[in-house]
């Protein structure tokens, strides 16, 4: 499992999870709420994400899917309280909520 850590400076998942099949995003939003896009579901070759906002701060935690798809029925997941998990499984046309 490829472990990333997000926070309000780095934001992007671009080149972080190469390779991986499983990745944990850890989200840092102490300093400002972070907004991420998740890859394309068909390239990028992981079978799914896990994120976890890590603080006790006020600030959100929002993950959007790439362009013209979706995470299941909608168009982002988002986390605002320490310890939330967003578990997102790879479905090929975009990604689902687990």
């Amino acid at each position: 499992m490829r472990v990333i850590h997000l926070n309000a400076r780095e934001q992007s998942l671009d080149g972080k999870y190469d390779g991986a099949t499983k990745v944990l995003v850890l989200c840092d939003c102490t300093d400002g709420a972070i907004s991420t896009t998740l890859p394309d579901a068909k390239s990028c070759g992981v079978d799914e994400f896990v994120f976890v906002k890590t603080d006790s701060s006020s600030n959100a935690v929002t993950v959007s899917p790439a362009t013209y798809q979706t995470i299941g029925a909608s168009s982002s997941k988002s986390a605002e309280s320490q310890d939330k998990v967003i578990r997102l499984a790879n479905g090929i046309s975009g990604f689902y909520a687990s």
